[in-house]
């Protein structure tokens, strides 16, 4: 059985350009509003103020107490970049797009714009269950966007002359409903605790640095053994 990217005829080689072009139009945007986004965040992380110049105790506790802050910003850079590498590995496999592609390529942005804010949230009320729950459901947001991004990708025909290996459509594929998983178990975890939901978010930052690190683009984290010589 012939995958749906492969039952289409090919194009001229104009044509093809004029597709590469519109597809790299669409990635462009996404890597603008991602590089912007994830600039935005250092902006939540606010110099303290004092009256006169103070004592290294006091500027010590002040950084101290601004921890939560810290620790927010870097959660959501890494979070933020695991979104970029996913979406980048996506039109990686892309030859074409469409206009379901654009409007999804858009609500994604629209959600990876509002990190910054959700970030500030969780920052200044010290982890609260509705900070928290309103951080992550902006990201699961995402996750769920990408992954409709790569199905209607793989569905359309969006893949159509890049020779895609069907595994790699199995493993991406895969690999976003472990993410779209983890997130919702997150989520169910901040009622357990806020901060618990926040530290176990980092295991999917971990899983995806992983798997796209060792894996590259295939995904592929067995690398076939070469055969032995002279058998």
């Amino acid at each position: 059985m012939r995958a749906p990217w492969e039952e289409m005829e090919p194009a001229s080689r104009h044509s093809v350009e004029k597709q590469h072009q519109a597809l790299r139009r669409v990635e462009q945007l996404g890597d603008g509003v991602f590089a912007v986004a994830m600039t935005l965040l250092v902006l939540q992380l606010v110099v303290p103020q004092f009256i006169r110049q103070p004592s290294e105790a006091a500027l010590q506790h002040a950084l101290l107490d601004m921890s939560p802050a810290f620790y927010a910003y870097a959660l959501s850079f890494l979070v933020l970049m695991m979104f970029w590498v996913l979406h980048h590995f996506e039109f990686h496999y892309m030859t074409r797009s469409s206009g379901t592609l654009i409007w999804l390529n858009a609500l994604l942005l629209v959600f990876v714009a509002l990190a910054p804010f959700s970030t500030a949230l969780v920052s200044k009320y010290a982890m609260t269950k509705t900070a928290v729950f309103f951080y992550e459901g902006n990201l699961l947001a995402i996750q769920l966007l990408l992954a409709l991004t790569w199905r209607h990708a793989v569905g359309s025909g969006l893949l159509f002359g890049g020779d895609t290996p069907a595994r790699v459509v199995r493993r991406m594929r895969r690999a976003l409903r472990i993410g779209t998983a983890y997130l919702l178990l997150t989520i169910a975890l901040v009622f357990v605790g806020p901060h618990l939901s926040m530290n176990v978010l980092l295991g999917l930052v971990v899983y995806y640095v992983v798997l796209t690190a060792k894996g590259g683009y295939t995904l592929e984290l067995r690398k076939a053994k070469p055969p032995t010589p002279g058998l």
